[in-house]
């Protein structure tokens, strides 16, 4: 049996008001489908809100260096972001920083299929501690399916990105300090 990959469109509720697409499987976001594997991992969810905590999804319309590349990793197109080859599901709000920590996984794309698994908590570099991984899945996705789906938030993104109100950069509310609105590899400076 093969898993449904849904993009919904949504709103955060927060003071940063993102527009994104939420990734759903099988009609349930996927942020309800990964949980704590190790009790000791738990002491990280001081809001409740599980492992992709106030993260969203890598498909946001309105940051102000906004852009499809999260859905490109998604389909196969460009080369993840994470030297691991892990691909990112959930980044920060503020900035959309994998420093910032960010929710990834293993992507194994076959003919017919896209699996996702082996779901974790990712900076970008090795910061020396132990890997966080979290349960849920596998999910396997219909290739022809899947690719149509994050086609669909491509063939959309300009026409969607110019229907929803544009940022202004929110560096000074950033919940780790002043921050840029661009990715970049390698820990932050200073840490």
């Amino acid at each position: 049996m093969t898993n449904r990959l849904t993009l919904v469109p949504a709103r955060s509720a927060d003071r940063f008001g993102l527009a994104f697409w939420e990734l759903t499987v099988d009609g349930r976001p996927l942020r309800e489908l990964v949980e704590f594997t190790d009790p000791e991992d738990r002491r990280l969810d001081v809001a409740g809100l599980g492992p992709a905590g106030e993260n969203v999804p890598v498909l946001v319309h309105n940051w102000p260096t906004a852009g499809v590349d999260g859905a490109l990793e998604l389909a196969g197109e460009r080369v993840p972001q994470l030297t691991s080859g892990r691909v990112l599901l959930y980044v920060c709000p503020a900035c959309g920083d994998v420093g910032c920590g960010a929710v990834s996984a293993v992507m194994d794309r076959s003919e017919q299929t896209v699996v996702w698994r082996d779901f974790g908590w990712d900076v970008g570099w090795e910061d020396g501690e132990d890997d966080i991984r979290f349960a849920g899945g596998p999910f396997v996705f219909d290739r022809g399916q899947y690719d149509a789906e994050l086609r669909r938030f491509v063939d959309t993104y300009a026409a969607v990105r110019a229907s929803v109100p544009a940022l202004t950069p929110l560096v000074e509310a950033h919940p780790r300090g002043r921050r840029r609105w661009w990715r970049r590899s390698g820990p932050p400076a200073g840490e």
